[in-house]
């Protein structure tokens, strides 16, 4: 009988040793297990939220008043610094192009009266030879000669818009003082322009922008700023364009916080470097991860 045992339950241990080799998924046993280690590193981003804007803004003023009588740029147009914006000539009355004339004409006159002393046809020419010389005759000459080029050069500014004064096209247009863009763009043609001068900032003719250089400005909480550094980089999601990612640098980290809505934040500037087929608009809200 016990043989008999014997032989019933010998294959049927071997059955199940059998299956417990060939199906280990089945065991519910907790046991050590064998795993790959990899060497990689931990992201920890820092979020800024603030604008791309341009790198720097220049408004052009005309340091004449008058009237703009003609516009030489659009808007969106990039100028080259020296280029003309506008030309603003004054109000021409009556009253001025008479006063220019009898300028020059009195110029005129006494240019006529030194010729005559200096060649002696008067006693106020021989005495004045006789005290002072010839040199401050020929002095007073050139003296009066400048004055009437002078006038003429007045004259012909007022009338024609421009003038050639000792080998200079002198004229009344106003030049870009920067290299940028045309962001701005109000004054049209006709309308009056009030000079800048240290009673008053006078009329904006337009403003001039760095376009080629965008910046992002934004803050950081206190809690952030420790983990940044010059020269990281960085990644902006503008609002408008949530599926385009800008890449830029951070290129400054402010060193004193500012208090907003009792939270304590450090300005950040970012430099962006926009891609090829996107516009960027100035003051444009955006969020940077770096």
């Amino acid at each position: 009988m016990k043989k008999f045992l014997i032989f019933i339950l010998l294959p049927a241990a071997l059955l199940f040793g059998a299956y417990r080799i060939f199906n280990p998924e089945d065991d519910s046993d907790d046991g050590p297990q064998m795993v790959t280690v990899q060497r990689g590193s931990i992201s920890v981003d820092a979020v800024a939220v603030g604008r791309v804007e341009a790198l720097f803004e220049v408004p052009v003023k005309s340091t004449a008043g008058g009237v703009l009588t003609r516009r030489f740029v659009a808007l969106g147009q990039h100028v080259q610094k020296g280029q003309p914006i506008g030309e603003v000539r004054p109000v021409l009355t009556d009253l001025q192009r008479l006063r220019a004339e009898r300028a020059l004409l009195g110029a005129k006159e006494s240019e006529e009266g030194v010729v005559e002393m200096r060649q002696g046809q008067n006693l106020a020419g021989w005495a004045l030879r006789m005290l002072q010389g010839g040199n401050s005759l020929d002095r007073m000459q050139r003296g009066v000669a400048r004055a009437r080029s002078d006038a003429e050069e007045q004259l012909e500014l007022l009338l024609n818009g421009e003038a050639l004064i000792d080998g200079k096209v002198i004229d009344y247009l106003v030049r870009a003082p920067i290299e940028g863009h045309v962001i701005v763009l109000d004054l049209e043609q006709g309308e009056p322009v009030v000079p800048s001068s240290s009673f008053g900032s006078g009329t904006e003719l337009c403003v001039l922008a760095d376009m080629d250089h965008p910046i992002f400005r934004g803050t950081v909480d206190e809690i952030d700023v420790g983990r940044l550094v010059e020269g990281m980089a960085a990644e902006i999601v503008i609002g408008a364009r949530p599926d385009e990612v800008l890449h830029g640098k951070l290129t400054q980290i402010a060193l004193k916080a500012q208090n907003v809505n009792n939270a304590v934040q450090f300005e950040v500037r970012i430099a962006v470097q926009p891609p090829e087929n996107l516009v960027l608009l100035i003051f444009m809200e955006g969020k940077s991860n770096k």
